[in-house]
């Protein structure tokens, strides 16, 4: 388990990024405190999990498999940097960071193209979303 202290500070790392660009299969050193340049959504998710210890493969559909499915209230409160997966057709094709206990932060493609954060509601309303999931070592 993560300590509260290092949960916390990747999460502001990862505010500290909203509106850097995004761009398909860009990726950010791990080690980088300021990237510069444009991340896509499983370069972003393992840049902001790297500093609490925690390795993720490239690519959400890679991501997916080394992490725990969530259940019971945890599926409407996840905790901070619990991971969200999304599909549109038969991949796994998203991947979105919580941030807190109303809002997930995420590199998302049209139409915004940037690092953004958005409300947890709205990524459990849509269609395609395969639920949160904790990353290995977090919980």
């Amino acid at each position: 388990m993560i300590s509260p202290d290092v949960v916390a500070a990747a999460v502001a790392r990862a505010k500290a990024q909203l509106g850097k660009p995004y761009l398909l299969d860009a990726k950010w050193e791990i080690n980088d405190e300021n990237p510069v340049g444009p991340v896509d959504c499983s370069g972003f998710s393992k840049w902001v999990l790297a500093p609490c210890g925690i390795t993720l493969p490239d690519g959400s559909y890679n991501q997916i498999k080394v992490c725990t499915k969530l259940d019971g209230a945890q599926l409407t409160s996840p905790p901070p940097l619990c991971l969200g997966f999304f599909e549109q057709t038969v991949i796994v094709d998203h991947v979105i960071v919580v941030q807190d206990e109303e809002n997930v932060i995420e590199a998302r493609g049209e139409p915004y193209n940037a690092v953004i954060n958005r409300p947890i509601a709205k990524w459990l309303a849509q269609a395609g979303f395969l639920g949160f999931y904790a990353p290995p070592g977090l919980l």
